[in-house]
């Protein structure tokens, strides 16, 4: 296959396979298209790239359309269980949960519920979160967090506490962000719920949390070392399922430089070894008992093409493995050098590191807070670093009491649900159109009914399909009365329709 650098247009022949012949794609740089044989991945409906020109348009509606046709890409969701979110491959969700769903939540294929969206890849990850609760029917109530896999959390952190700050404003949020920075988008007061959703992720979208741009990212990181950079901790391991674990972390003295009491939560017969280490010794999973906020949440200003890496041949779960040298970042240090790489080809972009000598991040080189706005400003409005794809899959979580958990994997193409019989080309096509029309993304399969909100997480939700195909006439009612008030509804939707 033969490249044209400048325009990222590149032609793959399907020739002899139904009466396509040369096709064009948009390839983001660095990709190939492979092929392999006829009854492998050379379906009708792979195609998420096709030139413009190839779905229909006139000039004239090309010239007049507002929104660009970017690297459109195939993601996967799926309701997973947290217990099982971590094992190398499917199911997500044990046995007696499939069962149910299957039984009472119009699960058919896989064996959870899912939703398949065609996004473009720079949508960033806040976008992306509209685009999930308007997928399974949230309400946008609770709070939520995306995170990597615990195995490439560990690999990028091997290094501990030391990696971790390399890996804030670039990679995670810092735990020091003012709480309400996070909120800075969620405006809803009256009108339709869904109508509301849909504006968050239609195109253009902003993103204007000052606190997850690299600058302020790393000033929190230099207050943290100010603060607490010289002072030590205690850690204490326990051996679970055969492996060492952090149990506890606390100061080695409090206030007033006496020796700390030990925190009363973990029984002292499990601990198997206790050390004590100033800040940056300690390892990356000790952090979580020193903030209150998520020490493993990613940036949400990142582009999904960009933390993602995506099976070139469809969808990892399904048997299409990425190249692990290629696509997996296994070490803070291999992270951090494709970052510098990934960046020396953009012109103007400059890391925001404070080098004024003042901690307050205004560039004026006071130390206080006369500038902040302008400091902000200039953040927010400066290049932020561009980052290599980390993980072939990540997780959404929602709601930290029900504790739902949402796996979200990708592909280039369709190959799975065109074998299943669930997706054509034209569906595909329809959904380029779409975004080239409107800027809106598409669902092009569902799987399962929608959930709702302080259902009780997956298993609350199980409870309430089976008290509703139930037999005591009184409690389904009031339970569906309920629900209905929680915007669920059992109404089939078309997978067009839901977003």
């Amino acid at each position: 296959m033969k490249d044209d650098n400048r325009t990222g247009l590149g032609r793959g022949s399907l020739n002899n396979w139904g009466e396509k012949g040369n096709i064009n794609y948009v390839l983001r740089p660095g990709y190939e298209v492979a092929y392999a044989e006829h009854d492998d991945i050379q379906y009708d409906g792979i195609l998420l790239c096709r030139d413009r020109s190839n779905l229909g348009f006139t000039e004239e509606e090309l010239e007049s359309s507002m929104n660009p046709q970017p690297e459109m890409v195939r993601l996967h969701f799926e309701l997973v269980d947290n217990m099982c979110k971590e094992a190398p491959e499917g199911p997500w969700v044990d046995e007696a949960t499939s069962k149910a769903l299957k039984r009472y939540g119009n699960v058919i294929v896989g064996d959870s519920i899912s939703r398949d969206v065609i996004v473009p890849a720079s949508m960033s990850l806040h976008a992306l979160h509209y685009v999930i609760q308007q997928c399974f029917g949230w309400q946008n109530a609770h709070l939520h967090a995306y995170q990597l896999p615990e195995a490439q959390f560990k690999a990028l952190t091997s290094s501990g506490v030391k990696d971790w700050t390399r890996l804030v404003g670039l990679l995670l949020r810092s735990p020091l962000m003012d709480e309400q920075e996070q909120f800075w988008d969620d405006d809803y007061e009256t009108g339709s719920f869904k109508t509301y959703l849909r504006k968050k992720y239609k195109w253009p979208q902003a993103d204007l949390c000052g606190g997850e741009t690299y600058r302020y990212c790393k000033r929190d990181m230099k207050a943290l070392a100010d603060r607490i950079g010289k002072a030590k901790f205690t850690v204490e391991w326990a051996d679970i399922d055969g492996e060492e674990t952090v149990i506890s972390c606390y100061a080695a003295r409090d206030r007033n430089g006496k020796m700390a009491k030990r925190p009363g939560f973990m029984s002292v017969d499990r601990v198997t070894r206790t050390e004590t280490m100033p800040f940056t010794d300690l390892p990356a999973r000790a952090l979580v008992y020193l903030f209150e906020a998520d020490t493993k949440a990613l940036l949400e200003r990142l582009p999904i093409g960009e933390i993602l890496a995506f099976g070139k041949d469809g969808l990892v779960s399904d048997g299409h493995a990425l190249d692990i040298g290629e696509y997996y970042c296994k070490s803070c240090n291999q992270f951090i050098n494709d970052v510098d790489a990934a960046n020396e080809t953009e012109d103007g972009l400059r890391f925001m590191d404070d080098d004024d000598g003042d901690d307050d991040g205004d560039g004026d080189g006071d130390g206080d807070d006369d500038g902040e706005d302008a400091g902000w400003e200039e953040a927010m409005y400066s290049p932020q670093p561009h980052i290599p794809p980390v993980a072939d899959h990540i997780f959404y979580n929602y709601d930290f009491g029900d504790d739902w958990c949402v796996r979200i994997s990708g592909s280039h193409n369709c190959v799975d649900l065109v074998k299943q019989g669930r997706v054509k080309q034209e569906n595909i096509d329809e959904a380029l159109q779409q975004y080239i029309k409107k800027g809106l993304p598409t669902c092009i399969a569902r799987d399962g009914l929608n959930v709702m909100d302080d259902v009780g997480g997956l298993g609350g939700f199980i409870e309430f399909l089976e008290t509703v195909n139930g037999t005591d006439e009184s409690e389904k009612e009031s339970m569906l009365e309920w629900a209905a008030g929680m915007g669920w509804s059992k109404r089939k939707v078309a997978p067009k329709n839901v977003l």
